[in-house]
């Protein structure tokens, strides 16, 4: 028997392979249009068909819970046949999940291993869906007085403090990848427009200290983005002193402790950012990311109150996430946002 050509083996698929670059073209679409405030169920509910038709011909982990799938559809409800099965994470930390050898790859992001120990991996050849859908995310969510209204309009920029490793330090941190692109994309230019303020697992307090009363002095709001565990160090690392940001300032939250420092309840951070930065409850923001996924969850408070909207409490907070594999709206809940997934957590591949 003759063996198929490569391109048609999982795992082996050409970059140029024209069905690729046809849904890839699709996806960006649908996340231009999600954008845009056109959603397309029709469109949306057809691409993902055809994205999981792709990814059992040519994902070849996914294949095989497919193939498992159909063997027992008929004992699915209708819902679940036709959504077909997600992905366990656990297959990220086990196997490769990729349509395409690894020396293509131009990034590889893993996950932090404090869930079950083993680090998950996602590679990439090709990042441009991921940045597509991270700016869609991010101008909705945590810019969105910064984002052009009009194809005229110049791109928003403000002085931004990063509580999170450089790029180049950390270069499987999908966090790390995103922010360098965040200070690219929304990042004031000049010598204060973008300030790190954490290196080698540790606070720099005196950069941190120095843009925040820079900001003070020159009324120029800034966004402070970090994780929960940094933005602790942080805050003992301050002391005693407390700012009162200028308006328009916002704060990003994202990630766990990871055993790192004591731990809060998301009632308890939000508190203490306020206090320690004297911003409003509805400018922080929480975001919540999935290696596995390669999305981005954000809470809608800041862009609400933007729109002269009052924000729900705290319990019943709605968040939104821009997934780069569903391309589609979604909400939950603080309490769901803010566990990690389990090893019995589901995920869909989204490489292409």
């Amino acid at each position: 028997m003759t063996a198929p050509p490569a391109a048609a083996r999982p795992g082996r698929v050409a970059r140029d392979d024209p069905r690729r670059a046809a849904l890839a073209l699709r996806v960006a679409a649908l996340i231009d249009a999600v954008a845009a405030g056109r959603p397309d169920e029709g469109a949306r509910d057809a691409l993902l068909a055809d994205l999981r038709a792709w990814q059992a011909e040519h994902v070849a982990p996914y294949a095989r819970l497919v193939a498992a799938h159909e063997r027992r559809a008929s004992t699915l409800t209708h819902e679940a046949a036709f959504a077909g099965p997600a992905l366990p994470t656990d297959v990220f930390r086990m196997v490769r999940v990729s349509t395409y050898d690894e020396r293509e790859d131009v990034r590889v992001f893993q996950t932090s291993g404090t869930t079950n120990g083993a680090r998950g991996a996602h590679a990439f050849r090709d990042l441009s869906l991921y940045d597509r859908a991270a700016r869609a995310a991010a101008d909705a969510a945590l810019f969105p007085d910064l984002a052009p209204r009009t194809a005229d309009d110049a791109q928003g920029r403000m002085r931004l403090v990063v509580l999170a490793p450089r790029e180049e330090e950390a270069p499987d941190s999908s966090l790390s990848y995103m922010l360098a692109r965040f200070a690219e994309w929304y990042g004031a230019s000049g010598d204060h427009g973008v300030t790190y303020a954490y290196s080698r697992d540790a606070i720099d307090a005196s950069a941190l200290r120095a843009a925040l009363e820079r900001a003070e002095r020159d009324g120029a709001p800034l966004a402070l983005l970090g994780t929960s565990f940094a933005f602790v160090f942080a805050d003992e690392a301050l002391g005693e002193q407390r700012f009162a940001l200028p308006a328009g300032s916002r704060i990003m939250q994202t990630g766990g402790f990871k055993g790192r420092t004591r731990e809060l309840v998301p009632e308890q951070m939000r508190a203490l950012l306020a206090a320690r930065y004297g911003v409003p409850d509805t400018h922080i923001v929480a975001e919540y990311g999935m290696t596995e996924l390669s999305s981005q969850l954000y809470e809608t408070t800041l862009a609400a109150a933007l729109r002269g909207e009052v924000a729900s409490p705290s319990p019943s907070r709605q968040a939104r996430s821009a997934c780069s594999a569903s391309m589609t709206p979604r909400t939950s809940t603080p309490s769901a946002r803010f566990r990690r997934p389990t090893s019995r957590g589901r995920t869909r591949p989204a490489s292409c």
